[in-house]
């Protein structure tokens, strides 16, 4: 799931000089296909997109080890 178009809020603030290495980032999740029915999958996918505009709706951005929304 891209939100890599847009920089998120406060890093440019937080990081000075290295923000560039952390402004954008992307959310991602790993499946079984075997096991995986359509109907699951398209509520996974629905549940991450939902978590893409989180930074710019919490004024906050998401960093390494932000796992837990």
């Amino acid at each position: 799931m891209g939100m890599r178009i847009r920089p998120m809020p406060w890093v440019d603030f937080l990081y000075k000089d290295q923000a560039p290495a952390y402004r954008r980032r992307a959310l991602g999740m790993a499946i079984d296909a075997q096991v995986m029915t359509e109907h699951s999958a398209v509520q996974m996918a629905s549940a991450l997109a939902s978590f893409a505009p989180y930074p710019w709706q919490h004024i906050s951005g998401l960093g390494e080890g932000h796992t837990d929304l």
